[in-house]
């Protein structure tokens, strides 16, 4: 992303279970964020039945291409169970071509359905 080939990218982690390689990831896009060339946007939900613990999700887009954020966070909250159409409408957001998904799929399919 950061060479401006996919135009999103997203990181998680939960409270208390940072690991250390996202954090160096989001310290080095915060820096691109500084700087101007992407857009930051952090949402935070509560972790299940946890109190007081939360998940954070850190996405970073290129300018103009924050919708992706609203899409992405539309599907990874839909009901239902995820589906071969739910995982490649994932990795078109985060900028997978036709032919980048057709392959992930063929290797890795979620559930062997017609989605």
């Amino acid at each position: 992303m950061l060479c401006g080939a996919k135009p999103m990218a997203m990181f998680g982690y939960t409270d208390g279970h940072e690991v250390d390689f996202v954090m160096r990831y989001l310290r080095m896009f915060d820096r691109h964020v500084e700087a101007g060339r992407i857009e930051r946007q952090h949402e935070t939900m509560p972790f299940g039945k946890i109190l007081g613990r939360y998940h954070h999700s850190i996405f970073y887009t290129l300018p103009g291409e924050g919708w992706r954020i609203g899409a992405m966070l539309n599907l990874l909250s839909r009901e239902g169970v995820w589906s071969n159409e739910r995982e490649r409408r994932y990795g078109e957001l985060l900028g997978y071509e036709d032919r980048q998904n057709n392959i992930w799929l063929s290797r890795h399919p979620v559930i062997k359905d017609n989605g």
